[in-house]
């Protein structure tokens, strides 16, 4: 399978959140939680499907542990849905493939741009 979303430092997170003009969602990971593991697969394949809609990013927030704080993440995976520089849709733990792909519909329609 392609990889369609990019890994992210703090400073690149912080960046794409300020200059981001389509939309994106943006995956917070560790790699101790068995969540994020799962949520993997569902990530990629959403980002397969609608690239050409969204910008696809991960974060690990191990070595960047002061955007938890910053963002108020406690569960991971957490999920940030941004259109425009501004978070939509915030999204803790494990999310089905239907329901993501729902609440990224709805982003997309909502969309002018798109």
């Amino acid at each position: 399978m392609i990889f369609y979303y990019h890994q992210l430092s703090r400073d690149e997170f912080k960046k794409k959140v300020e200059s981001q003009q389509s939309l994106a969602l943006f995956e917070f990971k560790v790699d101790w939680s068995g969540g994020s593991y799962i949520i993997g697969p569902i990530i990629e394949k959403l980002a397969a499907d609608y690239s050409q809609y969204l910008d696809f990013y991960q974060i690990n927030m191990e070595p960047n542990s002061e955007l938890a704080r910053a963002y108020q993440i406690i569960k991971f995976p957490t999920l940030l849905l941004v259109k425009r520089g501004k978070i939509v849709n915030k999204i803790e733990g494990i999310i089905s493939s239907q329901k993501l792909s729902e609440d990224i519909e709805k982003l997309i329609q909502n969309d002018p741009g798109n």
